[in-house]
């Protein structure tokens, strides 16, 4: 048999091992991998995205804005008040083309080995491609004893329109390492000098700072009656896919609405994982609004916060 046989049955093969991987098989797969990425992405994020700077919260404020904005992304959503931005921008933004082929050449192997364990030689074709993505971060601003804290977390969102089969939610670790390196580097640009790691000591002369006249912010501790429901959506049945963010948004925000909005820990409803018919018992629903909810909620006293991380489909 010569060569131009062989070769044309091993295509044949790999063709028909490549038809013979189910969407089950596909999702397992990418499953794996997201889960690796996410261990160590989480501990990027805890000793890399966040800093302490000797400035002002609206010098930070404004300086995430601007850095953001530099990296071509977009603000949808921020509030002075609370000190959140929402960022977003087309994959590999903030990367750029030559960066995003760094991380192809640094994460395509390791990828490609996880994938295997479930695909067999259908990971042999598994690129790392950003097209039909998204990339999402969020910015919080914290005033601190004698300056600011910023924090930054970023994942990705898959457009509709997409042909890539590994439907990734979790970001490549190498790309986070890249991503965040961009953005301290154009935020130090910003704000100068006095730029110190979060985790380390803090200066032992005091820095003194301008008096910023605050929006009304209430400080923590301040809002005995506000109430909070925060859902975490991670985990679905049969073909849609994992939200691996969905826990770490709803505990990121559990935080921030005790540290920055003063809820009281009694008074924050915090759900993970729960169904439609769990989300009615709080909510309420077309039938009724006297749920849980209502019934925790004080009349014009009460400041009602509801977050929501997952997918739009919680009867799933």
């Amino acid at each position: 048999m010569n060569r131009s046989i062989i070769s044309i049955l091993f295509l044949f093969l790999a063709l028909v091992v490549t038809a013979c991987v189910t969407d089950k098989y596909m999702s397992k797969a990418v499953a794996d991998l997201e889960a690796k990425w996410k261990v160590e992405n989480d501990r990027i994020i805890e000793t890399e995205g966040r800093r302490f700077f000797n400035n002002t919260k609206k010098q930070g404020f404004m300086a995430a804005q601007l850095s953001a904005k530099r990296l071509g992304m977009v603000v949808e959503k921020q509030s002075y008040e609370t000190g959140f931005l929402f960022v977003t921008g087309p994959a590999p933004i903030p990367l750029t083309m030559s960066e995003w082929e760094m991380v192809q050449k640094s994460e395509t192997p390791e990828m490609r080995k996880v994938l295997a364990k479930k695909l067999g030689v259908y990971s042999w074709w598994a690129t790392l491609e950003p097209t039909g993505k998204e990339v999402l971060a969020n910015i919080f601003v914290v005033e601190k004893k004698e300056g600011i804290e910023i924090s930054l977390g970023l994942r990705l969102r898959i457009k509709k329109s997409t042909t890539d089969k590994l439907r990734r939610m979790t970001p490549p670790p190498t790309a986070i390492r890249i991503g965040l390196r961009k953005f301290w580097s154009e935020l130090e640009k910003e704000l100068g000098s006095g730029v110190t790691q979060a985790s380390a000591r803090p200066a032992s002369k005091a820095v003194i700072l301008p008096k910023v006249t605050k929006p009304g912010a209430k400080p923590q501790g301040d809002n005995p009656d506000g109430i909070a429901v925060i859902i975490g959506n991670k985990n679905y049945v049969g073909r849609v896919p994992q939200v691996d963010f969905a826990h770490n948004d709803a505990t990121a925000m559990k935080r921030f609405v005790i540290e920055i909005l003063g809820v009281h820990e009694g008074n924050i409803m915090d759900l993970r994982d729960v169904k439609l018919a769990e989300m009615e018992d709080v909510l309420g629903n077309s039938r009724t609004h006297r749920a849980k909810l209502w019934q925790w909620v004080r009349p014009h006293e009460s400041d009602v916060f509801v977050f929501y991380s997952g997918h739009g489909v919680p009867g799933l």
